[in-house]
């Protein structure tokens, strides 16, 4: 059986963080995933855990990008995956907590002035840059505004309208779908 990484095709689009990562099998039926962007991001499975590859790629991935958030630094950009990788892209809001160090970084922007820009104490925006807390995503789009940064809302893999399905919901899924 094939993890959801390799069976399903991940969409991804522009402006969207995902990394490639490799899901090797090892000689034990176990697997190691590995992100060659994000040489920190290792993980893996026990034997026969295929299945749970996905997770414990995501996983390994959020962990090293929290990591490089919490010490404000940038690790490289995503590249394109090679034959035999799969794209892990990140959670919504630990993508948002990303690309904040990079815009502040970018426009030159210091956490007291974002502090003074939203109105904030500035321990509400140590809290915005901090990898492990779970920010509100609509706070954190105030903050990349803040600095310069537009942000929408991309919805991948929208699943397939079922029989009785509002045609108000169809039209969504279809034009959903066509954004791909």
């Amino acid at each position: 059986m094939r993890t959801s990484l390799h069976s399903h095709r991940t969409v991804v689009s522009p402006g969207t963080l995902a990394y490639p990562a490799r899901i090797k099998p090892e000689k034990d039926n176990s697997f190691t995933i590995t992100f060659r962007d994000v040489p920190e991001a290792i993980s893996g499975t026990l034997p026969g855990e295929e299945s749970k590859a996905a997770e414990r790629a995501s996983d390994a991935l959020a962990t090293a990008i929290a990591g490089y958030v919490n010490d404000r630094t940038l690790p490289a950009a995503p590249s394109r995956p090679r034959r035999g990788e799969c794209l892990v892209p990140l959670d919504s809001v630990l993508a948002a907590k990303l690309l904040l160090v990079a815009a502040m970084e970018l426009s030159g922007v210091t956490q007291a002035q974002l502090a003074k820009r939203m109105k904030l104490a500035p321990q509400e925006v140590s809290r915005l840059l901090d990898g492990d807390h779970a920010s509100k995503i609509q706070r954190l789009a105030a903050a990349l505004a803040a600095v310069g940064v537009t942000t929408a809302l991309t919805a991948l893999n929208v699943p397939a309208p079922v029989k009785g399905a509002s045609d108000a919901a169809q039209a969504f899924a279809n034009a959903l779908q066509a954004a791909d």
